[in-house]
């Protein structure tokens, strides 16, 4: 056993956790992460401007011609402003006809459905979205969890809490190296994840295929067991150096079966 003081109690706690194996080491280790920065094309409803709304208005009122709305709204048919025409064909709100050279105006059923507070219509909009990807389980990862609810006052709180993602060049802990570089992204998950994570936008699509990366590490506690064999086990476990307070494991039982099998390829030098 390389014993070490300083994790005493997780010894003394974890010694007897696995039948046929002995507790032979605990340390810290530099799980491998990715920050992610991606432009992502984002698809929003908004209510319509007013002027646009009257447009649609004359139009449901019989004032259909260009030349009638302009007229009837105070504005030079060539005036900038009528740009909003193309707005609304664009949407689906109208179409527009052309007889003996005049032009004249519909709504659709849209339109319709807009005036009478069905529908809104939807813009698109690019942001940056920034993420965390897990190298070694693959997956996008949150970096926030949230711990048990506690009642104070007779109100129901949610205390946050988040992992602490360290900078991996800044490291000196025992480190899995990042393999798994997120160039190409399954366009689904990263839908049904940019959705999750963000309240205002659904996802649209990718601006592009380039995406900015920056290597990062979570420290845990690797706590290793060894059978007669000499075969050895990994267990991980987050501490207060990666979050203060939590209440579930799911993450950790994951990392300790990809630690393990990393560990069979690359035996960590303690």
């Amino acid at each position: 056993m390389k014993s070490n003081n300083k994790f005493q109690h997780i010894e003394n706690q974890y010694k007897d956790h696995h039948i046929d194996y002995e507790l032979t080491n605990v340390f810290e280790i530099a799980i491998p992460f990715w920050k992610c920065i991606k432009s992502i094309v984002g698809e929003k409803e908004t209510e319509i401007d007013r002027f646009s709304k009257i447009i649609l208005e004359s139009i449901e009122a019989g004032i259909k011609s260009h030349q009638e709305i302009c007229a009837f709204l105070g504005i030079k048919e060539t005036s900038f402003v009528t740009v909003q025409f193309h707005f609304l064909i664009k949407n689906g709100m109208i179409v527009e006809k052309v007889n003996d050279n005049l032009l004249s105006y519909t709504l659709t059923k849209d339109g319709i459905a807009f005036l009478k507070k069905r529908k809104k219509i939807k813009e698109l909009e690019i942001v940056p979205f920034e993420f965390y990807y897990n190298d070694l389980l693959k997956s996008f990862f949150t970096s926030k969890i949230t711990i048990d609810q506690q009642e104070k006052n007779n109100i129901k709180k949610v205390s946050p809490a988040n992992y602490v993602l360290k900078e991996t060049r800044r490291l000196t802990n025992t480190k899995i190296n990042h393999q798994n570089k997120p160039y190409n992204l399954d366009s689904l998950e990263l839908a049904t994840y940019f959705n999750k994570e963000t309240n205002n936008l659904t996802y649209f699509d990718q601006e592009s295929s380039s995406i900015k990366t920056h290597k990062r590490s979570i420290l845990f506690l690797a706590i290793e067991y060894t059978n007669a064999l000499g075969a050895q086990r990994y267990d991980i476990r987050k501490y207060k150096k990666t979050v203060e307070k939590f209440d579930t494991y799911q993450l950790e039982e994951k990392l300790s079966k990809a630690v393990t099998e990393y560990s069979l390829k690359n035996p960590f030098l303690i």
